[in-house]
């Protein structure tokens, strides 16, 4: 894709496939954009995601709604997964343009949950979670100050949802695409495979430069790296040329950058090993992995994906875990494995 510059201007589609349009919105965070895409459907569009619910991103739909769309309007709008720059505008974009919009059960489940927990009464959870990772002094009241964002980002949910499954298409006048189903940054992500052009929208689940968020959070998954772990195989067996990321260039590094993200975590995890050789809070193994001086929403990411990696070695029989309130773990020699399997041998 090296005709595609990189200062792709926000609010104008560009082409950047076979009947597939980037639409670039932008995001009030470090991570200062996010890539939403068009398919071309003769006489209208197939929307996947539609950014933060977000002042400059909503007078950006509305002028692209009075000029762009309005002889060719939206008519399906799919979401790849519940987090907030990507269902964010749905409703009004659904208000809007009358469109039916689409989402895995999983992750409208999880959104129902996180909009309909009133802020007040989920402090107990939140303070039992943040706990359970040791964490306390001012980082606990921060984490907990800001628990309510999801309302506050997402501001409201689609009324009507249509569930979208693995292996469902999605036909368009520029063929069609194949609905593929991945875990661990979200419940049950969705992305977009098309045969026939070798081209995939792949949301958050495979990002060229980055690596998505895996973490435990408040009602999440309970092992979401070894989720998405697994997905990243059954991804490596799509025969894919070209990806379009929610966030980055569209690549055609498709199969050597989910090495590349394995292989990431594989250097995670094996960081922790090395560090929890006593029993460690997951408050005290953040630092193993991220700079710790990090704002209170980007922290959250950091405590979570760190969570969601010493459960994995636990998962693995890698970690011990102590502790019900508070979480402890300490790595596992390689006597203590060797115990274990003999203890394992004489108990069959």
């Amino acid at each position: 894709m090296d005709n595609i510059h990189k200062d792709i201007p926000f609010g104008s589609p560009v082409q950047v496939g076979q009947g597939v349009f980037l639409l670039k919105m932008p995001l009030p965070f470090r991570l200062d954009h996010i890539n939403l895409y068009l398919i071309d459907d003769q006489d209208g569009w197939i929307l996947v995601d539609t950014g933060l619910n977000h002042r400059a991103v909503r007078e950006t739909w509305e002028a692209l709604a009075d000029t762009v769309f309005q002889q060719k309007p939206i008519k399906k709008i799919l979401i790849t997964h519940l987090h907030p720059d990507h269902i964010g505008q749905a409703a009004w974009l659904q208000r809007r343009f009358k469109a039916d919009a689409y989402i895995s059960e999983g992750d409208w489940l999880m959104a129902q949950r996180l909009w309909f927990s009133p802020a007040e009464s989920a402090i107990p959870r939140y303070a039992a979670h943040y706990r359970a990772f040791g964490v306390d002094g001012e980082r606990f009241e921060q984490l907990i100050e800001n628990r309510g964002n999801y309302q506050r980002l997402v501001k409201e949910l689609p009324l009507q949802v249509k569930f979208l499954r693995a292996g469902d298409i999605i036909s368009a006048a520029s063929g069609d695409w194949r609905v593929v189903s991945g875990s661990g940054h979200s419940p049950e992500h969705l992305c977009l495979w098309n045969e026939a052009s070798r081209e995939m929208i792949t949301g958050d689940h495979v990002l060229p430069k980055i690596t998505p968020n895996i973490g435990i959070i408040v009602g999440g998954l309970s092992n979401p790296l070894e989720n998405y772990l697994l997905s990243l195989e059954d991804f490596l067996a799509i025969d894919c040329a070209r990806y379009f990321p929610a966030h980055g260039l569209p690549s055609e590094n498709y199969h050597e950058r989910i090495a590349e993200i394995k292989m990431h975590h594989h250097r995670q995890l094996q960081k922790l090993l090395s560090g929890c050789g006593e029993p460690t809070t997951v408050y005290e193994a953040v630092g193993m992995l991220f700079n710790t001086e990090l704002p209170p929403h980007q922290y959250m990411f950091a405590l979570g994906e760190t969570a969601a990696h010493l459960r994995y070695l636990e998962s693995i029989g890698l970690m011990h875990r102590e502790g019900e309130k508070t979480w402890s773990f300490k790595s596992v020699s390689q006597a203590d494995q060797q115990r274990e399997e003999t203890a394992c041998a004489s108990s069959v």
